[in-house]
């Protein structure tokens, strides 16, 4: 099987391995790249990507198969205030 584009993988080879040979590289890449497998609990490095993950049928299909749940993760900065534009842009 290819080997990920991305290192160092955060998740067994063999679950890597199972993605990218039913979905794609580019997904298993793209979506378990800094993912963590904690137990049966497969939580991804951002919300969009969980979003991804869900939304696509035979990646689900293949958790469940596996046993294997995805969970939300946390927001990156949950305690932060949200930083404006003007915060951003000025110079």
């Amino acid at each position: 099987m290819p080997r990920p584009t991305f290192s160092p993988m955060t998740l067994p080879a063999e679950l890597y391995d199972a993605v990218s040979a039913r979905i794609g590289q580019e997904f298993a890449d793209s979506y378990l790249t800094g993912a963590v497998l904690d137990g049966r609990k497969l939580i991804p490095r951002t919300q969009t990507g969980y979003g991804r993950m869900r939304d696509t049928s035979a990646f689900m299909a293949l958790l469940r198969e596996v046993g294997i749940d995805l969970v939300k993760p946390e927001p990156l900065h949950k305690q932060a205030a949200p930083i404006s534009h003007q915060e951003i842009w000025k110079a």
